[in-house]
């Protein structure tokens, strides 16, 4: 199998499937990275390459630029409601004085902090990760940059989780890709899509992230599609899941944690 790559776009639920997907690698088999580390080095192109690859998972917050070096790798994602992501980033950057908006964000309201322009990843930031934009932060995002998205989300992608269907979406990607159940425990969870938003506020996120909301929109159709053929034993056996998750998924989960750690075999 060809190697894969999690592109982590942050408030996407992407710590949570982080974790899950760890517990699919044996820790040699896994590197973290980081697009901030600069160009791929070619002692990982080469670990990655190969019957006989060492490295079988990449992750961390990567844009998709593997497969202009690695035409045969494949990707990983998780997608996320513009308009939730958003207000979740603005709640982490607030909360969280290690983040490199907070000092920013404290003093914001959400509406400010959408129309500051302070990252890209406020701007079309999922649209941007999967285009592999070069000059993250600066770089115009238009209807071209969202059509390349498209084209790697179809075509260079094992399929993606969607935060809003984060157990079905999850399930069907496990049971595509042979994985071991997926347990987890939810981390670094906002509150920011429970609470009242402002009609005009949603609004200007969405004319910001206008973009994001047309990658996203179409992601949850072609999601919508494929769940239409899974059956109607599908539903049952995400309730099942659901309610394991809560007590075995869990003590299985931090058994798993547990043997990364020290770097031992997993439990099944």
């Amino acid at each position: 199998m060809s190697a894969l790559v999690f592109l982590h776009i942050p408030k996407t639920a992407g710590t949570t499937f982080h974790k899950i997907l760890t517990h699919q690698y044996h820790p040699r088999e896994v590197v973290i990275r980081h697009d901030s580390e600069g160009p791929l080095p070619s002692d990982l192109i080469e670990r990655m390459t190969g019957s006989n690859a060492q490295v079988k998972l990449v992750l961390g917050h990567l844009s998709a630029r593997f497969h202009q070096v690695l035409p045969d790798v494949r990707y990983l994602v998780c997608l996320r409601d513009p308009v939730g992501r958003i207000r979740s980033h603005h709640e982490h950057a607030k909360a969280d004085a290690s983040h490199y908006l907070h000092e920013a964000a404290r003093t914001m309201s959400l509406g400010d902090y959408a129309l500051s322009g302070l990252s890209g990843e406020l701007r079309n930031g999922m649209v941007r990760m999967l285009a592999g934009v070069e000059d993250f932060d600066q770089a115009e995002v238009d209807h071209s940059t969202l059509a390349t998205a498209l084209e790697v989300l179809r075509t260079r992608t094992h399929g993606c989780v969607l935060t809003s269907d984060f157990d079905e979406t999850l399930l069907s990607l496990s049971g595509r890709m042979g994985w071991k159940t997926p347990w987890y425990i939810r981390r670094k969870v906002g509150r920011g899509d429970r609470q009242p938003l402002d009609p005009g506020v949603r609004q200007v996120i969405e004319e910001v992230n206008r973009f994001d909301t047309e990658l996203y929109r179409c992601a949850l159709e072609s999601w919508r599609a494929e769940q239409g053929t899974l059956g109607p034993g599908f539903g049952k056996e995400v309730d099942t899941f659901r309610r394991k998750n809560r007590t075995l998924g869990r003590a299985v989960f931090l058994a798993r944690e547990a043997c990364r750690r020290i770097g031992a075999d997993f439990p099944a």
